[in-house]
C-alpha cells in the first residue's frame, strides 16, 4: 500500500445523510385513543369515571389516567381490554373521528 492510499473505516465509508424529520399531526395516535376514550366515557354512564374504567377493563386505574392524558405506550392487550369493557372493537380506539 502506498502512502497516498488510506482504508476508510467506520462512519467515513459511507456517505453523509441528513435525516429528515416532520411531525405529522394526523399521525398523533396517542392523542386520538386519548380523544376517543374520553367521548366513550361521556357517552357511558356506567363508565363515566377512569375508576370504573380500570375495574370494568381490568387495566390499572395508573395506566387509564395515562392513556386518557395521551402519555406513555399502551400496549394492544391495554386496548383490547378497554374496548371490551365498552364492549368495542380496539380498533375503534384508533381511527380518529374526523377520518369516519
Amino acid at each position: 500500500m502506498d502512502s497516498d492510499t488510506k482504508p476508510i473505516y467506520g462512519w467515513m465509508q459511507y456517505p453523509h445523510m441528513d435525516l429528515f424529520s416532520q411531525h405529522n399531526p394526523i399521525m398523533d395516535i396517542h392523542n386520538v385513543i386519548a380523544a376517543n376514550l374520553s367521548a366513550w366515557m361521556e357517552e357511558s354512564p356506567s363508565l363515566c369515571t377512569m375508576k370504573k374504567v380500570a375495574v370494568k377493563s381490568g387495566v390499572g386505574f395508573g395506566t387509564i389516567q395515562r392513556i386518557k392524558n395521551g402519555e406513555g405506550n399502551v400496549t394492544a392487550k391495554n386496548l383490547a381490554l378497554i374496548a371490551a369493557a365498552f364492549g368495542r372493537h380496539p380498533a375503534e380506539l384508533m381511527i380518529s373521528p374526523e377520518a369516519m
